[in-house]
């Protein structure tokens, strides 16, 4: 949860210093999503030089994820395994999926966004999505 308000605040701060950018106000909410999405991976990657230079990294603060107080520790346990196979498995998958994957599934942007963002049409969003998620039903070994 720290890791989620800290990269919140990193990304609402460098949008603060850089709102002058920002010409056309319908573009906002892209241009905004850019700014979290580049200080995301620019925190990874500061992760992945710690990791390689001997400090621990958790991987629950790259990935947060919220108990469920009702839950049976070992229904919680294999929940968090699958989770954690699927980010995998999405990690993956070529970039010009695995992208807008994340961008939908993970960051919950909608279509619109994630077509402005990454330079799509809303029809070859949709397919890429429909492509992506069918390559990772596959490497899940599910139907296609």
């Amino acid at each position: 949860v720290h890791r989620a308000e800290d990269l919140s605040q990193e990304t609402y701060l460098i949008a603060w210093r850089s709102i002058h950018q920002v010409q056309d106000p319908g573009g906002f909410r892209a241009w905004l999503l850019t700014i979290a999405r580049t200080a995301a991976t620019d925190a990874q990657r500061r992760d992945r030089r710690k990791k390689r230079f001997g400090a621990k990294v958790d991987g629950d603060a790259i990935f947060p994820r919220i108990a469920d107080p009702a839950g049976d520790p070992a229904e919680a346990a294999e929940q968090s395994e699958r989770r954690q196979q699927v980010l995998s498995l999405l990690r993956s998958l070529p970039e010009e999926y695995r992208e807008p994957l994340m961008l939908r599934y993970i960051t919950g942007a909608d279509y619109e966004t994630i077509g402005q963002q990454l330079g799509l049409s809303n029809g070859s969003l949709r397919g890429l999505l429909h492509r992506g998620m069918k390559r990772l039903r596959e490497s899940m070994g599910g139907a296609p």
